[in-house]
């Protein structure tokens, strides 16, 4: 069933990529100028007048947080209501304001035990956390992606609420993991394959590209990160509609 979710998600977006693109290209793009813009503009003199660059980019992070949400709401909806953009989606402020309350309440109650073991293992000596392959060699990054993957599956079956919220008000916290109550293997399965596919990408732009802030480097993420973005809000999507409103799986 995992491989089935995971291969359902792939086809949402790539079956229907003139939909996925009307949807997202206009933001996507936005945050890729955001971003551009913040890491591509000359540190000023530390002397001098002017905002410094973690103030630069902590707003544009911000910003394109705000933009992704904006982006993964009008993608729930355009599935799950098949509600078509215009130039973007529709913005609603209210369900935008409900998908990031409920994700914030997610990552708090999914992400907060993972941090107590990093503390615990950096503590004991085991600092072998990498979120990226060491020097190109994706088994460097394997111990994090094993010790990850709970956690993730965790998060994933809570998140499973967030399509919901991006629909209507009043959704249960817990909708997403009362539904998926007997499914863990199968989520299993999806967070491990779209974790694999991330460090497959991450691995190949490594090997690309030696430094990840360079122009070259940053144009060729774009592309990357709105394939990991919409295949993420694809599997979301997948799992609420699938157990939350029992859709069949094609």
């Amino acid at each position: 069933m995992g491989w089935r979710i995971f291969i359902h998600s792939l086809r949402q977006v790539f079956g229907n990529l003139e939909g996925a693109l009307r949807v997202s290209a206009v933001l996507t793009l936005l945050q890729a100028l955001i971003t551009l813009s913040a890491t591509q503009m000359p540190v000023p003199d530390s002397t001098g007048p002017g905002i410094g660059p973690s103030v630069v980019s902590t707003l544009a992070s911000l910003v394109n947080a705000f933009l992704g949400i904006w982006l993964m709401v009008g993608w729930h909806r355009y599935i799950l209501l098949n509600e078509r953009p215009g130039l973007v989606p529709t913005m609603r402020r209210d369900r935008i304001l409900g998908y990031f309350g409920k994700a914030m309440l997610t990552v708090l109650i999914a992400v907060t035990p993972f941090f107590v073991l990093v503390v615990v293992l950096n503590a004991a000596g085991l600092t072998f956390f990498r979120m990226r392959p060491n020097d190109g060699n994706l088994l460097s990054a394997l111990p994090t992606l094993l010790i990850m993957l709970p956690f993730a599956v965790v998060f994933t079956r809570l998140a499973t609420v967030l399509p919901g919220a991006a629909l209507k008000a009043g959704v249960p916290l817990f909708t997403g993991w009362a539904a998926t109550r007997g499914h863990t293997e199968a989520i299993f399965i999806v967070v491990f394959l779209s974790m694999l596919g991330s460090l497959v990408l991450t691995l190949v732009s490594g090997y690309l590209f030696e430094d990840p802030l360079s122009l070259l480097a940053q144009l060729a993420m774009v592309p990357v990160n709105w394939v990991e973005t919409m295949v993420s809000a694809s599997i979301l999507t997948t799992l609420y509609g699938h157990y939350v409103e029992r859709r069949a799986l094609l």
